[in-house]
């Protein structure tokens, strides 16, 4: 098989307990333009297969109402499940595992719902015998209309303590450049790691885009890494909490985990001088060498001002803050009002700005 085993140009059909194992390419190809809704996919099984199990690109599937993937079982594929262009997917009640990545989600055109279902980075019962490298979730930064949304779901396996290597279960990526800048991340609602860790559970590629903003994911009970706290990227961005931040390990050199911190979160807008691109410079009272350049994102709330900067800060410390030009780097005086907004992570009462 070159191609794959179920190459399919319309899903008015009923696909129930079909095998598709060792293709070069894909086990169900939805190679469909005209978004006609999948009548049943039930029970179906994929492994083996050297792209994907089930590949939903390159049109993309996007039918018109709900289409659900139920009881799937995906192992040992290069991807279990490859999503693009897609909306209105449910995955319900399947099984996932020892896929290079279990689930490759970007550039979609809604969100989907994954919804009681299990990752295993490994062949379930060899966890003890085989170290994990695989990954769970590859997702982009999509906005909050086209976020994968994860619920009553678990991932096992991808933290061995035995092991050198540990798999990831989330990672973050900027494939083909598919991120958005008022991008947010997946929505976990009942969702378990076995067992925890602040090295397995989430991580970001690194990627310039990334770079240029703080990336932010609560850990609110502890759940994923069995402390509490909140994952962010690396010290060129958030260079104001590394006081009570460490580097996570092995793949993921952008991402820090924070345990027991707390952030506040502001927002500065102000009105940009025509013929300029201004950047704020936040600069640390206790440590001079903390300072960072933030680029402004999102749109005001205020039709006065033209720009906006939102940044999280730890109430630990004082800051300096000034406008500077992007190109120059000299200093400029605008009219701005500043906001300060929720607090993130485990305040205090005497943890304020």
């Amino acid at each position: 098989c070159r191609c794959s085993t179920f190459w399919i140009t319309n899903p008015n059909n009923y696909f129930i307990g079909n095998v598709a194992a060792g293709c070069v390419l894909s086990g169900f190809w939805f190679e469909e333009p005209k978004q006609d809704p999948v009548y049943l996919f039930k029970d179906n099984v994929a492994h083996n297969n050297m792209n994907a199990g089930i590949n939903l690109y390159p049109h993309g599937y996007s039918p018109p109402s709900p289409a659900y993937f139920d009881n799937l079982t995906l192992y040992n594929n290069g991807k279990g499940m490859f999503m693009k262009r897609t909306k209105n997917i449910r995955i319900r009640n399947s099984f996932f595992a020892w896929n290079s990545v279990g689930l490759q989600y970007f550039k979609n055109n809604g969100y989907a719902i994954i919804q009681n279902t299990t990752f295993h980075a490994t062949p379930p019962g060899h966890a003890d015998t085989i170290c994990p490298t695989s990954t769970g979730i590859d997702f982009a930064y999509e906005t909050s209309g086209k976020r994968l949304r994860i619920k009553d779901s678990s991932f096992v396996g991808y933290n061995n303590p035995n092991c050198d290597a540990v798999g990831l279960a989330l990672r973050l990526v900027n494939l083909q450049s598919s991120s958005s800048t008022s991008g947010t991340l997946p929505r976990l609602d009942q969702v378990t790691f076995d067992p925890p860790g602040k090295n397995s559970t989430f991580g970001i590629t690194p990627d310039s885009f990334f770079d240029s903003r703080i990336i932010i994911l609560e850990d609110s009970d502890g759940s994923m890494t069995g402390e509490q706290g909140f994952f962010v990227n690396n010290a060129a961005v958030g260079p104001f909490s590394l006081d009570v931040c460490t580097s996570t390990e092995g793949r993921r050199p952008k991402t820090m985990f924070c345990a027991g911190s707390c952030l506040h979160t502001v927002s500065i807008e102000a009105r940009e001088l025509i013929g300029g691109s201004t950047k704020l410079r936040v600069t640390s009272r206790s440590d001079s060498n903390k300072t960072h350049q933030f680029e402004a994102s999102g749109s005001t709330s205020d039709p006065a001002y033209n720009i906006k900067f939102s940044l999280d800060l730890t109430p630990s410390d004082e800051y300096d803050v000034s406008f500077v030009h992007a190109q120059t780097g000299e200093t400029v005086f605008l009219s701005a009002t500043v906001t300060l907004g929720e607090a993130k992570g485990y305040c205090e009462v005497d943890d304020q700005l």
